[in-house]
């Protein structure tokens, strides 16, 4: 009697193991994928920024414990002829899957390409990022996408333009890289550039450009300003 008991329990026990295994494996496969959907752009399949600002910061460690230097490239692209502004988001969803795919197929494996907005993309080169790598990967780049995009029943072209912070030249913090690339690349944008570097006076301008809308828009408020023709 004794041991029918005993085995009844020893039976409870395992089919009670059994479950909590299962709970187990479902709680660690939906947090992976909540895991892969933070880390990962969802339309792209592409490094979210989360995941690219946690590889700059490794490859920035990494930089300082070997001398080495880490390029940033911060890029932004659109149809020439301005058409991309009238899309929806299943047609700029397909175009950037697109850019991705090129990118990708100049890039070493040890580079990372992310999506950073619905047309912007950053580069992360570690280990090889000096100016003139950096440089020549931007054309490698901008020539990848030369070939005219088909998205859906429209044919465009995609000019691009990059701006472009290196460590430890420009920035020793991955939020630091990030602003100062995207700031050369906003002034790559205004002077027609392909690509620019970034340079300490692009954040004088950028600070001078700030007073100067502060000081607009303080004349507006109060009706100062005077038109002239």
């Amino acid at each position: 009697m004794i041991e029918q008991r005993v085995e009844e329990r020893t039976q409870e026990l395992l089919t009670i193991s059994r479950h909590l295994e299962v709970e187990v494996l479902k709680h660690r496969t939906e947090a992976g994928a909540l895991e892969a959907q933070i880390l990962h752009e969802p339309a792209t399949g592409l490094p979210s920024r989360a995941l690219l600002r946690d590889r700059l910061e490794q490859a920035i460690i990494l930089g300082r414990r070997n001398g080495g230097s880490v390029a940033l490239l911060v890029m932004e692209c659109g149809a020439s002829d301005g058409s991309d502004l009238a899309w929806d988001r299943r047609k700029v969803d397909g175009f950037a899957r697109q850019v991705g795919e090129r990118i990708r197929g100049v890039l070493r494996k040890a580079d990372t390409v992310a999506r950073s907005g619905e047309r912007g993309f950053a580069v992360l080169l570690a280990g090889a990022g000096d100016r003139a790598h950096a440089l020549f990967v931007a054309g490698r780049i901008a020539e990848a996408l030369v070939p005219a995009f088909s998205v859906e029943d429209a044919t465009v072209e995609v000019p691009v333009r990059f701006g472009i912070a290196i460590f430890p030249d420009h920035g020793d913090d991955p939020e630091m890289l990030i602003h100062r690339a995207s700031l050369a690349m906003s002034v790559a944008q205004h002077a027609g550039s392909r690509a620019v570097v970034y340079a300490p006076e692009y954040d004088q301008r950028t600070s001078r450009g700030f007073e100067l809308m502060s000081q607009l828009r303080y004349g507006l408020e109060r009706d100062e300003l005077i038109a002239y023709y």
